[in-house]
């Protein structure tokens, strides 16, 4: 049995939480933001979000493993599928389409993003003109893709919205921009973008090196949404404006 009560502090929630299971109990509270209850709650009440919250974990863990305080957001840091299990289902269900809002290459590691319109990218290689392309990225993990990389415009609208951070375009050092389409569900999938075929392979999580270069404290907050890293497997001209689609 879980029991939630709320109290709205400013513009969060600090929910308590009475956890019942075979005999073990265990008290929890849990602070809860407008951005959560708008990501994962699907209209309800926040009462009811903690409560599937809570109902989730315990499908993975004890009463007594779980956390006696933590944000909300906390979960998906240790368990991925949260978002995709509590995320309402119509929104699981919607359609992966959107559109590229901006493109930005950077020329050497650590040089200012240059904004296109549009560029060449090549299979296997990355944007005409990226660091990354030519292999002299400040990341240079051969485990992980670097051909290309994607955020969403509504994380940083997002960022700047819930935590008064503001990054200008380009600013996150992601190639392009998006809007419209879920990222995260990308992840193992082919996707066009304009006429160029990708594949995503893991979130693009937020690092020390893009926080210092920023100045700014993305770590947490950008979280789970700092993006997508993608490889090329057809090479094209992409442009703002063009679609990405996931494919069928």
């Amino acid at each position: 049995m879980v029991t939630v009560t709320a109290e709205r502090i400013g513009d969060t929630w600090m929910c308590q939480v009475q956890v019942e299971r075979a005999g073990e109990r265990s008290r929890h509270e849990v602070k809860v933001t407008p951005g959560d209850l708008e990501r994962w709650g699907g209209g309800g009440q926040v009462e009811d979000l903690v409560r599937r919250s809570f109902e989730f974990l315990l499908e993975r863990e004890p009463p007594g493993s779980i956390l006696r305080r933590f944000d909300l957001a906390v979960i998906q840091r240790y368990f991925p599928e949260y978002d995709r299990a509590i995320r309402p289902l119509s929104d699981n269900r919607r359609e992966l389409k959107g559109t590229i809002e901006h493109i930005h290459i950077a020329e050497n590691a650590g040089g200012p993003p240059v904004a296109l319109d549009s560029v060449e990218a090549t299979a296997g290689v990355g944007l005409e003109g990226d660091r990354y392309a030519r292999r002299e990225g400040t990341w240079r993990d051969d485990r992980s893709s670097r051909d290309i990389t994607l955020i969403e415009a509504e994380a940083i609208e997002s960022l700047a919205r819930e935590d008064g951070i503001s990054l200008a375009p380009g600013e996150s050092r992601r190639n392009i921009t998006t809007r419209g389409i879920r990222l995260n569900d990308l992840v193992g999938k082919e996707f066009w973008i304009g006429g160029l075929l990708a594949r995503g392979t893991k979130l693009c999580e937020p690092c020390e090196y893009l926080q210092r270069h920023t100045g700014k404290q993305i770590l947490k907050p950008l979280t789970h949404r700092a993006g997508l890293r993608a490889d090329l497997l057809s090479s094209g001209r992409i442009s703002v404006g063009d679609k990405i689609e996931a494919k069928p």
